[in-house]
């Protein structure tokens, strides 16, 4: 790339991006350097009596790697679209509302473990809500179904005693007092519910 596209490519590019550009091409020109010129002719030792073939094979070298890791990192730039991550977060950091300062609270340890602890204390909370519910609306079942038990015994009851007087021969004066005795029963049974 030449110098006049590294330009007008370093302009395109957030600041963030350039600080995060420059402090990784740092640690590649470090790691190119590592490795000193006495050790480079220690690996080499053919070319021990020609010092100077060393120092232009140890510059060749280090330039090489690091050209190459530099252009593995733009390409990574172009490729992973971290010119577009970068704003993002470069907006995320205009818009935070807390200053540069301040320091934030953050969990102990595992920040994902203890995310997940909080959301397990939210599911154990929701269970017990549930398990309160749950235990309210048996209870309520349970009352309905004793109020149905008691009004089919008595419905039950009226209705056996029906079937007995039909099947009996009928008097007037019984069928009257039948007569009491059933309004009462319906009474009974409009007074229960």
């Amino acid at each position: 790339m030449s110098e006049g596209q590294e330009q007008v490519v370093q302009e395109t590019q957030p600041n963030n991006l350039l600080i995060f550009g420059a402090a990784i091409s740092k640690s590649f020109q470090d790691i190119a350097h590592c490795v000193s010129e006495e050790e480079f002719l220690k690996i080499f030792t053919l070319l021990e009596s020609k010092s100077s073939v060393v120092k232009k094979l140890h510059k060749v070298m280090e330039d090489d790697l690091f050209k190459s890791m530099d252009e593995d990192l733009q390409a990574l730039v172009t490729e992973e679209c971290m010119v577009d991550g970068m704003k993002k977060v470069a907006n995320l950091i205009e818009d935070t509302t807390v200053p540069p300062s301040a320091t934030l609270w953050r969990p102990p340890g595992d920040v994902k473990l203890h995310l997940r602890s909080l959301d397990a204390e939210k599911m154990l909370k929701q269970c017990e809500n549930l398990e309160s519910y749950i235990c309210k609306i048996e209870k309520e079942n349970e009352a309905i179904k004793n109020q149905v038990k008691k009004r089919r015994k008595s419905i039950q009851s009226v209705s056996n005693h029906m079937k007995q007087l039909l099947n009996m021969p009928f008097k007037l004066s019984e069928l009257e007092n039948t007569v009491k005795f059933n309004q009462e029963c319906v009474e009974k049974l409009y007074d229960n519910s």
